[in-house]
């Protein structure tokens, strides 16, 4: 009867960089097509705004886009992001306010979001910490590479420590990491070490670069 039919799943879907949520929104809808009956897809805007750039059209005319986001705020080559736990406060309280949520779905900068929220959910866990991260069930993450700031590393290094706790690597949630073979921007290698740091991570190849397949 129509009480057994499974409610869909509620999926939050972070954006890469340069990326808002109604881009990233206009560029997963044969994914959103294809999910239609068993999911349905949340989009949530980057906490900090960049300044406007120019990208160049396909007529060879040039667009400036004033409306693109960032997870992060990067510095020394990567080493130091500013203000990580301002992004994690902001998606935690995204989820509070419209969850529950059942996973997460990150693509290339939101998927290595997707993957440091996956290791403060541990550490929310052990700490005994209310967070909606507790309540997620699987993680999509797609051209994803490993945080690099130096403060953070350590939450993927199975090796060592966070601080007075044991590791948070392996991570323990039921993981899907997409790559492009073909992805000049994050290698397929990138995305597979990340993976590494993930209990029984599932690794899905398609034959092309820099987006997410639809199927």
């Amino acid at each position: 009867g129509e009480s057994s039919i499974m409610p869909p799943l509620r999926i939050l879907c972070l954006h890469g960089f340069r990326q808002n949520a109604a881009s990233f929104r206009a560029r997963t809808g044969a994914l959103r097509g294809a999910l239609r009956k068993l999911a349905e897809l949340e989009f949530l805007d980057g906490t900090y705004a960049l300044d406007p750039f120019e990208v160049a059209r396909e007529d060879g005319s040039t667009q400036v886009l004033s409306d693109r986001r960032t997870w992060f705020i990067v510095h020394s080559e990567g080493r130091v992001y500013e203000s990580i736990e301002s992004t994690v406060t902001h998606v935690e309280d995204y989820m509070r306010d419209h969850g529950p949520f059942d996973g997460i779905l990150g693509f290339s900068q939101g998927a290595a979001l997707t993957a440091l929220l996956c290791a403060f959910r541990v550490r929310r866990m052990r700490r005994g910490i209310d967070s909606p991260l507790t309540r997620l069930r699987f993680a999509i993450i797609a051209s994803a590479f490993t945080p690099r700031a130096d403060d953070l590393k350590h939450l993927f290094d199975p090796s060592v420590p966070d601080g007075d706790d044991p590791p948070v690597a392996p991570i323990d949630i039921l993981s899907l990491h997409v790559t492009g073979e073909t992805d000049t921007t994050i290698s397929p290698e990138r995305s597979a070490l990340l993976a590494g740091s993930f209990v029984g991570a599932q690794l899905f190849r398609h034959q092309g670069g820099h987006y997410i397949p639809s199927g």
